[in-house]
C-alpha cells in the first residue's frame, strides 16, 4: 500500500520545453509532472510572481561571510578589508598580516573568468621566502596605480562574471583602481623549469567585472621598471595565457627604459615560427597546384578546341 501511495503521488523533474515563462536571463525551468516550475540560479532570488529573478543582496540582508567590509556584486559578493588588515585565504576572513613572511596559498575555487583572464610572469632567481606578504603589497599598490593612470586614457576591457559581455571602461565612467582589486591565483607562486618563481594575478573590480588580461599586461609591461624598483624584483618573462604568447624581458639588472621593448622567448617564438611557416608553404603549395591545374586546362581547351575547328587552308 506504501508502495502505491508512493508510486502515485511522487514528484517527477523533468527538463522544461525551450519557450517557457520563467526569467530568461538567471532562471531555471523544472517540469514537476505536468506543471512547469520556475526557480534561479545562485545568488538571485524568484520573485512572487513565481518566474522573474531579483538579484539577491547578500550584504544588506546580512547573509554574507564577510568578517569586515561585504560589497555586493551580481550574483555574489566581494569581501574586503579595513587599513591594516588582509583578507585572508578563505576569501572572507580580515587579520592582521606578518609582512615578513611568505605569502599564504590560496585555496578554494575561483570564477572562471578569472582563470581565462590572470596573467602569468616570472621574476628572476627569487625564492619563495623572498615573496612576502610585503611584497606583494607593493606590488599590487604600484599595478593599481598604474591600472588607474593606463584606464584612464585608454579603453579598459572588462568582463563581467554573471554573462561573460565585454563591456569598454568608458561604460563605467572614471575608474580608480586599488590594490585589493588584485589576487594571485591559486597554485602561485610556483617555479617554471628554470627554476624562476612564476606569480599569476587577475584583476576583480567590484560592480564592474574582470579586467582584460591584456589590458593587464599592458599595464605590467609599461610600469616595468616602477615595479621592479619597488619591489626589487626583476621580471624576466611575461605570459598571456588568453595570447598563448611568450615574452621575454631582455633588459639587464636595474630599471627597465619605458621605451624598451620585450622580444619572444625562444622556447615559445621557435614553436610557433615553425607552425607560421608550415601554414605558409602549405597555402603555397595549394596556390601552386590551382595555378598548374588551371594552366592544364586551359592547354587542354585549347588543343580540343583546334580539333573541333581545324583551320581552313588558305586558296
Amino acid at each position: 500500500m506504501i508502495n502505491s501511495y508512493w508510486t502515485t503521488f511522487k514528484i517527477t523533474a523533468d527538463p522544461c520545453a525551450e519557450s517557457n515563462n520563467c526569467d530568461t536571463d538567471n532562471g531555471l525551468c523544472s517540469k514537476v509532472n505536468i506543471a512547469e516550475v520556475c526557480s534561479c540560479v545562485k545568488g538571485y532570488t524568484l520573485n512572487g510572481d513565481g518566474k522573474t529573478c531579483d538579484e539577491t543582496d547578500e550584504c544588506a540582508l546580512g547573509t554574507d561571510a564577510c568578517s569586515q567590509i561585504c560589497a555586493n556584486t551580481d550574483g555574489g559578493y566581494d569581501c574586503s578589508c579595513e587599513s591594516g588588515y588582509i583578507l585572508d585565504v578563505d576569501g572572507n576572513t580580515s587579520t592582521v598580516p606578518d609582512f615578513k613572511s611568505p605569502v599564504p596559498e590560496i585555496t578554494g575555487t575561483v570564477d572562471k573568468e578569472a582563470k581565462v583572464n590572470f596573467l602569468r610572469f616570472s621574476l628572476k632567481a627569487i625564492a619563495s621566502t623572498q615573496y612576502t606578504v610585503e611584497k606583494e603589497t607593493i606590488l599590487f599598490d604600484t599595478l593599481a596605480k598604474a591600472a588607474t593612470s593606463e584606464c584612464s586614457y585608454i579603453s579598459c576591457d572588462f568582463i563581467t562574471s554573471s554573462q561573460m559581455k565585454r563591456k569598454k571602461r568608458a561604460t563605467v565612467g572614471p575608474l580608480t583602481f586599488y590594490k585589493e582589486y588584485f589576487s594571485r591565483l591559486p597554485g602561485f607562486p610556483k617555479y617554471d623549469e628554470n627554476n624562476d618563481l612564476q606569480l599569476g594575478i587577475y584583476v576583480k573590480v567590484p560592480d564592474v567585472g574582470y579586467l582584460s588580461n591584456v589590458n593587464l599586461q599592458t599595464i605590467l609591461e609599461d610600469s616595468l621598471s616602477t615595479v621592479e624598483s619597488a619591489t626589487g624584483f626583476k621580471v624576466i618573462s611575461i605570459l598571456n595565457p588568453s595570447l598563448t604568447t611568450l615574452f621575454e624581458s631582455t633588459t639587464t639588472v636595474g630599471l627597465r627604459p619605458q621605451s624598451s621593448t620585450l622580444e619572444p622567448a625562444n622556447k615559445a617564438s621557435n614553436k610557433y615560427l615553425l607552425l607560421y611557416i608550415g601554414v605558409g608553404v602549405t597555402i603555397n603549395v595549394l596556390v601552386i597546384g590551382v595555378a598548374i591545374a588551371v594552366i592544364v586546362c586551359l592547354i587542354s581547351k585549347s588543343k580540343k578546341n583546334r580539333l573541333v575547328h581545324p583551320r581552313t587552308p588558305a586558296p
